[in-house]
């Protein structure tokens, strides 16, 4: 059975998408790390913040113009929340495995020493 031409366009939308809301995480944290790393102002934070939402808000109407024809999709927009949850669930899961992973390495390091 072969799948319809449109209903590919609009997997690969959702895809796209998805990935939009992790790459918007991933930046935003970058941002956070470099702000708890060096301190910045009210002004500069502002800023930042500004920029952050202009790039990614000029990244989602490009999409929204080049594939969907200007057209707003209420599924698009979940997609990128979902792609949000999906790389803080990761980011949460490997926090947690790493936790687990330098407590045992501490353990055997205290217990060698001795």
């Amino acid at each position: 059975m072969q799948v319809d031409a449109n209903i590919m366009e609009e997997i690969k939308i959702f895809l796209q998408a998805i990935g939009l809301g992790g790459i918007m995480s991933i930046v935003y944290d970058v941002i956070r790390l470099t702000r708890r790393i060096l301190p910045r102002g009210l002004v500069w934070i502002s800023i930042e913040d500004v920029c952050f939402w202009l790039f990614f808000g000029l990244l989602f109407w490009n999409m929204t113009y080049c594939y969907m024809d200007g057209e707003l999709r209420f599924y698009v927009i979940l997609s990128i929340l979902l792609g949000v949850v999906i790389y803080y669930s990761i980011k949460k899961t490997l926090k947690k495995r790493m936790k687990l992973a330098t407590m045992k390495w501490k353990e055997r390091f205290h217990k060698k020493g001795e």
